[in-house]
């Protein structure tokens, strides 16, 4: 399957660690449209329990990019904004959760995973 180039393809990246960040960089370095950039949520953490923003999120706010948070990733109302948008394809990156098959659907060139296995 190839994807070509151009703005017409509208990708929604699911990731969160650091591990993701060179793909998503290297996405929007080549143009491609990321219509959405879905992370964890941001989490307490510590002894004052401030929130801990994921690598992911702080480089979509880099990049001015959208960016969906949601506890759960089987939420009706948060599969019902994904397919509002209309993607071409979902790309997943150490996103850290398991991604519902009504997910990996959504687009018409469905989903890929870059894994480290």
């Amino acid at each position: 399957m190839t994807v070509q180039k151009s703005t017409k393809n509208k990708i929604i990246f699911f990731g969160t660690s650091d591990f993701a960040i060179p793909i998503l960089e290297a996405l929007i370095k080549n143009q491609y449209k990321i219509i959405a950039v879905v992370t964890q949520p941001d989490r307490e953490a510590g002894r004052g329990y401030e929130k801990n923003t994921s690598p992911v999120k702080k480089t979509a706010l880099k990049y001015g990019l959208k960016i969906l948070q949601p506890e759960k990733v089987k939420d009706a109302e948060f599969i019902k904004i994904l397919k509002e948008m209309s993607p071409d394809l979902n790309i997943v990156c150490s996103y850290g959760r398991i991604i519902p098959e009504e997910i990996i659907e959504i687009p018409e060139h469905k989903t890929i995973n870059i894994h480290t296995s």
